[in-house]
C-alpha cells in the first residue's frame, strides 16, 4: 500500500535541492517509479530510498523526522526511551513504560521494557517467538523487539530466530540505523548464549555476523570486541577475555561514553556471575 506523504515529502527536498527528476538515474531509479512514489501512486524500496537520499545528503533519520513531522513515532519513541532506561539502569522507569505501553495496546513494547528489568514468563516469551516468526520481512520495530528480549529465550530459540533474523533483515543492512540494530542484536545474542555455556552457537554468530563491508562504525565495532571478549572469558582464556573485555570499556571511557561504559560494565559482571 502506496503512503502518500513519503512521497511527498521526498519531492518537497527535491524541489528545495533544485534536482529535476532524471538526477536519479544514475542511481537506477527511473523518472517514471520517481514519479509515481513522489504522486503516491508506489513505493519505492528500502535500498532504492536511502540511496536517492543519500545522492541528496540527506540521512534516513533526518527523512523519517521530516514525514513525522519533526517527531518520533509514537512506538519508536518507546523504544528509544526503554534503551535509555536501560542505559541508565532505571528500573522505575522501564516498568513506567512497560505499564503505558501495555495500557496502549504496545504489549510487544511492554515485554522489550519489562525484559529490561525482569524475566519474560514463558507465556510471553512464547508469544514473542510466536509474533516474530510470523513476520514476513522484519523492519525496525521488529529487530528492536528481538533485540530487547532476547534475553529471555533459549539457546535453541535464540538460533531459530537469529535465521529468521538474517533471512529477513537482510536487505537493511546497508542502511545505518538498521545495520546497527543487526548487528547490536547479534552481538547481545553472542553474550547471553556465552553466559548458558552454549560454545557452538555462539561461535556460528560471531562468524556470521562480521561485517564484510568496509563501514567504519566504531560503536559496533566495539561491540563485537566486548562480545568476543565475553566469548574468549567463557570458552577459552579467562584472563584473556577479561582483558579483551577491559580494552573494550576502555574505548568507550576514551571516547567520553561513560554511561554505556559503566552499562556495559554492568552486564558483563552480571553475565559472568551467572556464568559462574
Amino acid at each position: 500500500m502506496p503512503y502518500p506523504r513519503y512521497g511527498k515529502v521526498f519531492k518537497k527536498i527535491r524541489l528545495q535541492k533544485h534536482l529535476p527528476l532524471s538526477y536519479f538515474q544514475d542511481f537506477g531509479i527511473s523518472k517514471a517509479s520517481l514519479d509515481k512514489f513522489e504522486l503516491g501512486q508506489s513505493m519505492l524500496s528500502f535500498e532504492r530510498l536511502d540511496m536517492a537520499l543519500q545522492a541528496m545528503n540527506v540521512t534516513l533519520a533526518e527523512y523519517e523526522h521530516f514525514i513525522n513531522n519533526f517527531s518520533l513515532d509514537y512506538k519508536e519513541e518507546l523504544l528509544e526511551n526503554i534503551l535509555q532506561a536501560d542505559i541508565a539502569d532505571n528500573q522505575d522507569l522501564l516498568e513506567t513504560i512497560a505499564e503505558e505501553a501495555m495500557n496502549s495496546n504496545h504489549k510487544f513494547i511492554g515485554y522489550c521494557a519489562k525484559s529490561r528489568y525482569g524475566q519474560l514468563t514463558q507465556e510471553e516469551a512464547d508469544d514473542v517467538v510466536e509474533f516474530l516468526y510470523g513476520i514476513d520481512e522484519w523492519g525496525y520495530y521488529e529487530l528492536s523487539i528481538f533485540y530487547f528480549t532476547l534475553d529471555s529465550f533459549s539457546e535453541r530459540e535464540i538460533m531459530h530466530l537469529m535465521q529468521e533474523f538474517w533471512k529477513k533483515s537482510c536487505q537493511l543492512f546497508g542502511i545505518l540505523k538498521y545495520r546497527r540494530r543487526v548487528l547490536q542484536s547479534s552481538y547481545r545474542a553472542v553474550v547471553v548464549l556465552s553466559a548458558m555455556g552454549a560454545r557452538n552457537s555462539a561461535k556460528k554468530i560471531l562468524r556470521n555476523s562480521f561485517p564484510t563491508d568496509r563501514i567504519h562504525d566504531l560503536y559496533v565495532e566495539n561491540l563485537r570486541n566486548l562480545a568476543h571478549g565475553f566469548y574468549v572469558h567463557c570458552f577459552k582464556d579467562k584472563n584473556l577475555g577479561e582483558q579483551q573485555i577491559q580494552a573494550g570499556l576502555e574505548v568507550f571511557r576514551k571516547v567520553g561514553y561513560q554511561d554505556l561504559e559503566n552499562f556495559y560494565q554492568k552486564r558483563y559482571e552480571r553475565l559472568l556471575k551467572k556464568e559462574l
